[in-house]
């Protein structure tokens, strides 16, 4: 990332951030563009499911490109040795750490040293966005309603409750509940999104209709762009969207309207009529 952070510094590279101010100094997006390439922290009060959005365009050379690829490379492995680690230990990553710390002393000496005790994960896994090919026009719209459900079985969501403190009256009742379903029972863990900026890209096409493509976004856009060629037009985003819920309910919905296991955010799934 530091690597990459240098090659922002190449004038040849061109920059634009959204600074929410009508005049963008090239000079202050650069600066705040390599910051946030290498910003892995939490700060103070901040929800661990939101990440730090940082809007752009970066129009790029084959050698920023290419670092650039690397980089998310790089995020990928760790996160999926991250993965590895919380599989085999069946436990919180917090837990993970304070067993290591507890062993290996000199681990707990390191992290608290080097800050990475404050390490934001989501902000080490999310890649930086790289096209193969300019886009003509990239506009922004943000998505306010997104949730991701992981089914558990029965056996799942005792082991997440059992993280707990079971003698406490509120697992037990969640426990109790629990245990009189059938073991091949499906639960849904449903976790409610931050408000996620999609790019909308358009590719003019030689013979063909336009190609449209939407990506989220949390990072500038980075494309290859070639010395004189002119940058995409772009539009930019609208004020961030408030955490309330714009949209109805679905009428075809397949989870209750209300959790059974509130502890691990877990949901029934609705009977089907006639089974």
């Amino acid at each position: 990332m530091h690597t990459l952070s240098k090659l922002i510094d190449d004038p040849q590279q061109m920059i634009w951030i959204w600074l929410d101010t009508p005049k963008a100094d090239e000079s202050a997006a650069r600066t705040l563009l390599k910051s946030q390439l290498v910003d892995l922290w939490h700060e103070d009060g901040q929800d661990g499911r939101r990440t730090r959005n940082l809007i752009g365009l970066v129009g790029a050379s084959e050698a920023l490109l290419e670092q650039a690829r690397q980089v998310n490379h790089a995020k990928l492995a760790f996160k999926q040795a991250i993965n590895q680690l919380m599989e085999e230990n069946d436990q919180s990553l917090a837990g993970f750490r304070q067993a290591v710390e507890q062993r290996h002393p000199a681990i707990a000496h390191l992290l608290n040293h080097h800050g990475l005790a404050r390490l934001h994960l989501k902000q080490c896994y999310r890649s930086i966005p790289v096209l193969h090919q300019k886009p003509d026009k990239v506009s922004y719209s943000w998505y306010n309603n997104g949730r991701s459900i992981k089914k558990l079985s029965p056996a799942d969501a005792h082991k997440l409750l059992c993280q707990f403190d079971t003698s406490s009256p509120h697992i037990q009742t969640q426990l109790n509940l629990l245990g009189h379903l059938d073991s091949d029972t499906a639960i849904a863990q449903v976790q409610s999104q931050a408000p996620l900026l999609r790019a909308n890209l358009v590719f003019k096409m030689a013979d063909q209709d336009d190609l449209r493509k939407a990506m989220n976004v949390a990072l500038p856009l980075f494309f290859p762009l070639a010395k004189g060629e002119l940058p995409p037009l772009y539009k930019c985003p609208p004020a961030p969207p408030s955490n309330k819920r714009t949209r109805s309910p679905r009428n075809d919905a397949q989870i209750e309207d209300h959790p059974f296991l509130p502890s691990i955010r877990g949901y029934l799934y609705k009977q089907r009529q006639g089974s």
